[in-house]
């Protein structure tokens, strides 16, 4: 059996990816949920948690559905229990979380839409790219 590759994805694409089924993060979400191990921590599950119940996001969304979304995912992903700290030089601390979890896991891939970690492009052996991209689009 081969071993399967292991995946991260930020929060603003997950989020993306559950308002938007049909958008190029869903795209990239469905593809790393076939061929890819998907990796949360603690920290990026509560921060997904906590950013799926932003009022802002009802006008898109209802509340429920969108909790119904985060729960699916996180019923799909493997959670890293131990994330140790690790100094990444990325501009934003609220980015190092993903970081921190590519490299506890070993992931080939970060997948962000965000362009302080973008603009990393390779970190510690873990590829940085945004969703079109790892879609090959």
């Amino acid at each position: 059996m081969v071993e399967r590759k292991h995946l991260v994805i930020d929060t603003s694409t997950l989020i993306s990816a559950f308002f938007f089924p049909n958008s190029v993060p869903a795209q990239a979400l469905n593809k790393g949920l076939q061929e890819y191990t998907l990796w949360v921590s603690a920290e990026t599950q509560q921060e997904l948690l906590e950013v799926a119940q932003r009022d802002k996001f009802n006008r898109y969304v209802p509340l429920a559905i969108r909790m119904e979304r985060v729960t699916d995912f996180l019923a799909k992903t493997r959670l890293c229990a131990d994330v140790p700290f690790i100094e990444t030089g990325c501009r934003d601390p609220k980015d190092i979380k993903f970081l921190t979890l590519a490299v506890a896991v070993g992931a080939d891939v970060l997948i962000s839409s965000d362009s302080d970690l973008l603009d990393l492009n390779l970190f510690q052996g873990v590829q940085v790219m945004k969703p079109a991209e790892f879609c090959g689009h």
